[in-house]
């Protein structure tokens, strides 16, 4: 035993990881995925680069059964490159898989990202999570399912909701407060500038709540299933279940208007006071001050999947049940392009998640990743199993997505505004290539000595001989 303790230290000091991932799943990536990476790295004979690179892809493709560094998955895909992209980045690659996070149960709703690089998400083992480059920072058990995305305070506390009506506050793992608000709460909760923690509830109710006591109420006719959203001025937008769009502030309603439709998704608005909503009837309405702007209507009228996100440059982006992302004016609902999925593939239900470079990531039901750019897809991640939760990215350039697969996935992409992040994710790819390669290291029993790689090391302080 103390040998086999022996390796598994010389194991961790050689490959500089503190856990190892087991590596007990057949390869992720197809095969056509593997040939392709690998011919193209294959193909850098000026980059010196190169070789790291092309064992790093071929190891990742075989990595079936050894033990490799937590931050190596095991048959994690193989670095992916975007051709249209080479004028900028030359032969690197544009994204590579950092680290993937066991769970115990699905996870339904997306992540979201700490100043510090951290993610935090909620599964339905009960246990929200704190993940800091793929490794566990803290865990809070809140007792039942969690359906919901977290927010992150100013102050380092997280709020959730869980299945049994709680909205709990968990600092570093421990419960701060924890508030009774409904049978069941599947609502995100989302922050007003005071600090109040706005929550939209089934039982007909947007409740706000400071310190674990509510302090307002507003009450409507129909209840709430889907999640809130809140302006900078703390007006609240919500959807109740007979399709009326609400604005509240500190309790008090200011409009409403009628979608006309089921709304399961949460409202968007942008910073100029449009709410934008998409509906179960395949449309995306802009509306504001309770005022209609604009309605477009998909046209394989099939329902919207996902809430529209925001982009810079002018479009809002909204997933749909007909496996398309579409890119509408803001202004006038025009459509400006779809990028259509696959033919007879399913939905996109995940919130759209807008890169600093307009480049936009979805998840969707066949298990893949996507990077979509002006209506093109620039590449694709296989995830293993189906996401219905939205990707997150960090501020590092790492992007988070939770799976039905029990686990979530990180990916480093490139940032298509800064020619040098790519440079970074071929770097990243291989000192973990190298780290891989690195010889097991040879260890001899002495008796009361072990010898590992040439250095010899007492089994026990007390057994040390002396003189």
């Amino acid at each position: 035993m103390e040998v086999q303790a022996a390796t598994g230290w010389a194991n961790r000091r050689a490959q500089g990881a503190d856990t190892f991932a087991r590596a007990d799943k057949p390869p992720r990536a197809p095969q056509e995925a593997y040939e392709q990476g690998y011919e193209m790295m294959a193909g850098l004979a000026s980059d010196p680069l190169s070789s790291a690179l092309t064992r790093g892809a071929a190891m990742t493709a075989a990595a079936s059964t050894e033990q490799v560094p937590s931050t190596l998955s095991a048959g994690a895909p193989a670095p992916v490159f975007d051709p249209m992209a080479s004028a900028l980045f030359g032969s690197r690659p544009v994204a590579t898989e950092r680290w993937t996070f066991p769970t115990g149960d699905y996870v339904d709703s997306a992540a979201c990202a700490g100043p510090d690089g951290s993610f935090y998400v909620g599964s339905r083992d009960h246990k929200l999570y704190a993940i800091k480059d793929g490794k566990e920072s803290w865990s809070y058990d809140a007792g039942t399912s969690i359906e919901s995305s977290p927010c992150r305070g100013a102050d380092g506390t997280v709020y959730v909701t869980s299945t049994d009506g709680r909205l709990h506050a968990v600092r570093e793992g421990v419960q701060a407060w924890s508030c009774q608000l409904g049978e069941r709460l599947t609502s995100s909760p989302c922050l007003a500038s005071d600090g109040t923690v706005v929550v939209a509830t089934r039982d007909n109710r947007i409740c706000g709540v400071r310190d674990g006591q509510v302090s307002w109420t507003f009450s409507t006719e129909s209840a709430f299933c889907g999640s809130p959203c809140i302006d900078a001025h703390d007006v609240v937008y919500a959807v109740s279940d007979d399709g009326v769009l609400h604005a509240v502030q500190a309790g008090k309603e200011l409009w409403r208007f009628d979608t006309g439709s089921h709304v399961m998704n949460a409202p968007t608005v942008s910073p100029d006071g449009v709410v934008y909503v998409s509906d179960s009837d395949g449309h995306v309405q802009a509306v504001r001050d309770g005022k209609r702007m604009w309605n477009w209507e998909a046209s394989t009228g099939k329902p919207m999947g996902s809430s529209p996100s925001l982009g810079g440059n002018g479009l809002i982006y909204v997933g749909g049940f007909d496996g398309r992302l579409y890119a509408l004016r803001a202004d006038s609902g025009e459509e400006a392009w779809e990028f259509k999925v696959r033919p007879q593939i399913d939905d996109v239900r995940g919130r759209p998640c807008v890169g600093p470079d307009e480049t936009v990531y979805i998840s969707c039901g066949n298990g893949r990743l996507f990077a979509v750019r002006n209506g093109e897809a620039a590449w694709e991640m296989p995830l293993g199993s189906r996401a219905d939760a939205g990707p997150c990215l960090g501020p590092d350039g790492t992007l988070a997505v939770g799976t039905f697969g029990h686990e979530v996935r990180a990916f480093l992409i490139a940032d298509y505004n800064d020619p040098k992040s790519a440079a970074r994710i071929a770097e990243e790819v291989a000192q973990r290539a190298a780290a891989a390669a690195r010889p097991s290291p040879t260890v001899v029993d002495q008796g009361d000595w072990i010898v590992v790689d040439g250095v010899r090391l007492p089994k026990r302080p007390e057994t040390v001989p002396v003189g």
